[in-house]
């Protein structure tokens, strides 16, 4: 169980490959986050390397459609990301019990149609 004294209600919620995802409380404002950690043993200096990069890039992005990113933190030599908690389901989930996402819109997305198409 990860054991990070700055957060309590620790949960784990999604084992991935290369990290971990847990579900957390920041006990300085009670903020819900999610927290993916790269465990010291695990982790090769390319993973710790892609995941500053992560942040560096969410960080710059300014969009409400874009779950903000909290910062970067070192304990025990693990690396952990902290971001906002959406509080939404997981894609992976979703896909799971829905299947494809064809047939779902969203506002200002949409795709070329055949009539639009041109040719050269």
């Amino acid at each position: 169980m990860l054991a990070l004294p700055s957060y309590h209600s620790v949960i784990h919620f999604d084992p991935s490959g290369d990290s971990a995802r847990y579900r957390a409380v920041r006990a300085s404002d009670g903020a819900p986050v999610v927290l993916k950690v790269l465990a010291a043993g695990a982790a090769r200096v390319v993973d710790r390397a892609r995941l500053k990069h992560e942040y560096k890039h969410i960080a710059r992005i300014d969009s409400e459609r874009v779950v903000k990113v909290h910062g970067v933190e070192e304990d025990d030599g693990d690396l952990v990301l902290v971001r906002e908690d959406a509080a939404g389901e997981e894609l992976g989930s979703f896909l799971a019990a829905h299947g494809r996402l064809g047939g779902i819109s969203s506002p200002g997305w949409s795709a070329p149609s055949a009539s639009s198409a041109t040719t050269s």
